[in-house]
């Protein structure tokens, strides 16, 4: 209460302000900047020096160069090169070797000519990246060139195991050619002998490239090569198969001549296709592989064939079925 000379008169109620928590007081105080994230530090050259040696070893005497590789990015990752490390070898479409989680944030390319690139994310400092990749990159080139190397080495080798198989395949063939002309000393029988040559080649210079060849001129040749044999040939087959002609024909010549060898008077000659290969079936009515007087099964003119089948990604075998006889299933891949 207020005494006046009036009177007396109520004092004004004071007012009481609250503040609550985080609305800070009645004058508003400036906000704080929001804080950003602190960029890693670059690794200390020790460490980078360390992993680096444990890189190069691990690249310089693997067996397998991609996982050494792998391994020697995930070793500089956890150095703290970068927070992602990609390598990409010359060619691919995807990395060859990669460190890290799925790559976001700033990215820098590093390439290096006949080793590739080397992509990598959230490099703290690019001359730490680029002085470890200048220890890498040459020995990488160096891997890269070895299997390359190993590669056509391998390719030669198996050029020359051909060619010997080609060579024993030939002395089959003309030995057999030979035989008969022994009986038949004609001029007509030692030019067959000399075909048989040349249509191995074509076949061995073809390859899988060669032009499909067609099945009934192939059978027919080889009849009249076995000496057109005294047995029924019973043969419903497509227009045109995906094999050499030479190497047809040699199949014909060597999987009917068995079977007349082992006194078949009937032989069924198809021809399957599925999605994913073709499927010659040669079935007889003679002894059976299990006959004492078989034995033709493992013969050389059989294991030449199955080689050459083999260099088609192709394969030969042949089976017993209950009712007698033989079957021989030569499988080849070819188009359509």
């Amino acid at each position: 209460m207020i005494q006046s000379a009036g009177g007396t008169m109520s004092a004004p109620a004071s007012t009481d302000l609250q503040v609550r928590p985080g609305q800070g007081s009645p004058q508003s105080a400036p906000r704080r900047p929001a804080l950003r994230p602190l960029r890693a530090a670059p690794p200390r050259r020790e460490t980078i020096d360390a992993a680096l040696l444990s890189a190069t070893r691990s690249i310089a005497t693997a067996v397998d160069p991609q996982t050494a590789l792998a391994q020697a990015l995930e070793t500089l990752r956890a150095a703290g090169i970068a927070d992602r490390v990609e390598w990409w070898l010359p060619g691919d479409d995807a990395p060859a070797a990669t460190a890290g989680p799925a790559g976001r944030g700033p990215r820098r390319t590093f390439e290096l000519e006949s080793a590739g690139r080397v992509v990598v994310f959230e490099a703290p400092c690019a001359e730490v990246v680029g002085r470890a990749l200048d220890v890498l990159a040459p020995i990488v080139r160096m891997r890269i060139a070895d299997e390359a190397l190993a590669l056509h080495t391998t390719a030669l080798l198996r050029r020359c195991e051909e060619l010997e198989d080609f060579a024993s395949l030939v002395a089959h063939e003309v030995r057999t050619q030979l035989s008969l002309a022994e009986t038949d000393a004609t001029a007509g029988s030692l030019a067959a002998a000399f075909d048989v040559v040349d249509r191995l080649l074509e076949a061995a210079r073809a390859g899988s490239s060669a032009p499909c060849a067609i099945p009934s001129d192939e059978l027919r040749g080889a009849l009249v090569e076995l000496g057109t044999p005294p047995v029924r040939i019973d043969a419903p087959l497509p227009q045109s198969l995906p094999l050499p002609a030479g190497l047809l024909r040699m199949l014909f010549r060597n999987l009917i001549g068995n079977a007349v060898a082992a006194g078949a008077a009937r032989v069924t000659v198809t021809a399957s296709r599925s999605d994913a290969a073709w499927t010659l079936r040669v079935s007889d009515d003679g002894v059976g592989l299990g006959a004492a007087t078989y034995g033709h099964g493992s013969g050389l003119g059989l294991t030449l064939c199955r080689r050459a089948l083999e260099r088609l990604d192709g394969s030969l075998d042949l089976g017993a079925p209950p009712s007698g006889g033989t079957v021989v299933l030569a499988t080849f891949r070819g188009g359509n």
